[in-house]
């Protein structure tokens, strides 16, 4: 069986954040063409800007795309971890 790998990443990064209570955009990654979200409590998310708008209640999302960050917020009392993987192409 062949496989071609038809785009490399220039650059990859997977790991852990906590969302601390009452935290207002925590940016999470800057300027990337995917990335990839997971958290067991929902947190709002948005993309681009801390001035767009946000979407709530996320606990899993994907994106791939133009080079842009992501930040999120948590209004909860309590911390969420979030796991997340970037990459740059």
């Amino acid at each position: 069986m062949d496989v071609t790998i038809q785009i490399v990443p220039v650059a990859y990064e997977h790991g852990m954040v906590i969302a601390e209570s009452e935290v207002v955009d925590l940016e999470v990654a800057g300027e990337v063409n995917i990335f990839i979200l997971n958290c067991a409590s929902g947190v709002s998310l948005k993309i681009g800007s801390t001035t767009n708008p946000a979407l709530t209640n996320v606990t899993h999302f994907s994106y791939q795309g133009a080079k842009t960050s992501f930040y999120v917020s948590n209004a909860g009392t309590e911390d969420i971890t979030i796991s997340f993987a970037t990459a740059s192409i």
